[in-house]
This record gives structure tokens, sequence and C-alpha cells, in this order.
């Protein structure tokens, strides 16, 4: 084929390619016309169903307000997300807080602290207080060991932390604690610690079996767990991030697909490389199968797709009906209506 004419032939297939590409990326839309822009803030969390809370503050998505937290949290802290460990740099006597973990219900703040008393030893303990500030009290951690992330109950009636299984005793691996004032309880626990705690009460586990899965057991283990294969509902594209809803109903999972245009390596350089190659994708997709829809894609060009190869990260509110999305872990967060 003579070259005037394998180039004519390349730009039809181009025009067609990328007239199939321009309608596709106009619905779904991109993140920013799909939902509520959020303010420049960092590690937001769900208050409730009408707030968020983040490192600076507590955000009000109706009246776009900020206001102060009930408690600071440490510079060190907003790496830890609720891990409670000690401070290395803290000369006592000081404390050292965490990001705070909200309850379901948006009634509670829940934040792991490290307190360094003047013998420079160190102290855990939690400390829970209503977000207008009220109701403060501090509950010790009963060992110091290595422990889980808090995992809030779904009745906001306390939460459950998961010991190090190297020095708890057999069949005392978790403690739970309770928002009233009583001390914490030994429960029987698992040989790994679940990702969530669900609406009904079953918990939520990562699987690593070969495919990307996800698995929903009952806390006594009576009856076998539920596995939920989300490779399987999306067969092409590479999966970066997926996370259950609480009521278990749906699953968000962020994608990568490839577009192949003819001759896409010529027109990658005549369009300096701005040319879309892929395309990130956020799916909600039923638990059963049973329904999908694209939420949002976002272009990938050569020029920006190894910045972009996080995807989207997602987080859903308490009801199941909102999300928190990013994309690229960029500071703006959008909320998106499912």
């Amino acid at each position: 084929m003579r070259t005037k004419t394998k180039l004519l032939v390349a730009a039809l297939g181009f025009v067609t390619a990328v007239t199939g590409v321009a309608v596709r990326v106009a619905s779904p839309p991109r993140l920013e016309s799909a939902g509520q822009k959020l303010p420049s803030l960092s590690y937001f969390s769900w208050l409730g169903l009408e707030e968020v809370v983040s490192a600076q503050g507590i955000y009000n998505l109706r009246t776009q307000k900020l206001r102060p937290l009930p408690l600071e949290i440490s510079p060190y802290g907003m790496v830890g997300m609720g891990s409670v460990r000690p401070a290395k740099s803290l000369s006592p006597p000081a404390t050292f807080r965490e990001q705070s973990l909200p309850s379901p219900d948006g009634k509670w703040l829940l934040y792991p602290e490290t307190l360094m008393d003047v013998k420079g030893l160190t102290h855990k303990s939690y400390a829970l207080v209503h977000p207008d500030g009220s109701g403060l009290r501090r509950i010790p951690v009963t060992n110091n060991g290595l422990q889980s992330a808090p995992l809030w109950l779904p009745d906001s009636s306390g939460w459950l932390v998961w010991r190090d299984f190297t020095k708890a005793s057999p069949g005392h691996n978790t403690q739970l604690y309770s928002v009233l004032p009583k001390p914490p309880e030994p429960q029987t626990s698992y040989v790994s610690w679940p990702i969530q705690i669900q609406d009904d009460g079953r918990f939520l586990f990562y699987c690593y079996s070969g495919k990307e899965s996800l698995q929903l057991c009952e806390r006594d283990r009576a009856r076998p767990c539920e596995n939920v294969v989300v490779h399987d509902k999306l067969l092409t594209g590479q999966l970066h991030h997926f996370v259950m809803s609480p009521d278990s109903k749906t699953v968000l999972i962020s994608r990568a697909v490839p577009q192949q245009l003819p001759e896409q390596g010529t027109w990658e350089v005549l369009l300096k490389r701005k040319l879309p190659i892929a395309f990130n994708e956020l799916w909600l997709v039923a638990r059963d199968g049973s329904s999908r829809r694209c939420l949002v894609r976002e272009p990938l060009t050569e020029e920006n797709a190894a910045a972009s190869s996080m995807g989207f990260e997602m987080f859903f509110s308490p009801d199941s009906k909102k999300a928190l999305v990013t994309h690229n872990r960029f500071p703006n967060m959008f909320v998106i209506s499912l």
C-alpha cells in the first residue's frame, strides 16, 4: 500500500476511533462533572450522611462550611489513620493523636492516642468524643502490643480491635470496646483481621487466592463464607482497587482499560502525546453481577499515564447511597450519588 493511501486509511481509522472515544467519554462523565467537589483537604472519611471529617476539620456537605475538630491531631498522626503506635519524636510529657475514626451514625469520633509521661513511658488509649466536643473520655488500651485499626460495630455501640496473634492468648485475640463506660471484653477471633464490619454484622475479608475477591463471613463462622469474585464481574482491564458497600449489595471497582487506535504511535507523536491511550474507569457493580454501571471515566495519555496509575480511591457513605471519590490521590475529593 502506497504511503499516501496508508495515511488516508489510518486517518479514517483514527477519526472513527476518536469519534467513538468522544462518544464514550461523553457518557459517563469525567470526575469533575460527576459529583460535588470538596475543598482541598486531606484524609477524608464520612461523619454520618451530611458531613465528612478530615485532618483539617469537619466539612458540612449541605452548608459547605468547615468547622474545627473537637481534638486536633498530631502532624505525625495523619500518617497512621487509626493504627495505635508509639510516637518516636515525642518529648515527655506529650500526646500523639492520630486521625479520628467516625462512628457509622456520626455521633462519635474515636482518636487513637499515645501519651508519654514525664518518665518517658508510653500509655495508649482511645479518646472518645462527640463531634461538638462534648462527652470526652479516655479509654485505656488493654495491651501495648501490635494491634489493628479499630473497626466500628454497625450500630455504633462500640468497636473491635484485633491484637497481635503472636502475643495474645488463644481465643482472646480481639477486644470489644463500648461507647458506654464499661471495661473492654475479650472476644473470640479469627486468624486474620477483617477490613470492614457489614451492616448485617458479617466480617468482610480480602481473599488472595489467585483472583481478586472478597469474603463475607459470619462472626461465629457457623456457616461457610460467601465468596464475591470481583475480577469476573469486569472481564477486561487492570483492576486497581475495589470496595464493598456497608449493606453488601454493591461493589465499587477502579480499573484501567487500554485504548488501541490505528497507527497510534504516529498520532501520539503528531498530537504531542496528548492522545488517550487508556482510561481509568469507576464502576458500580451489583454483588451478584446482575447489574453494572460505569460512573466515571478519566482519559490517560502517554504524558500522564504513569502519574495516573493509581486509579480511583473511593469510600462508601454509611447508607451506601453515596461515595467519596478521588482520582490518583489528587488533593480534591468528590461526592458522587450512587
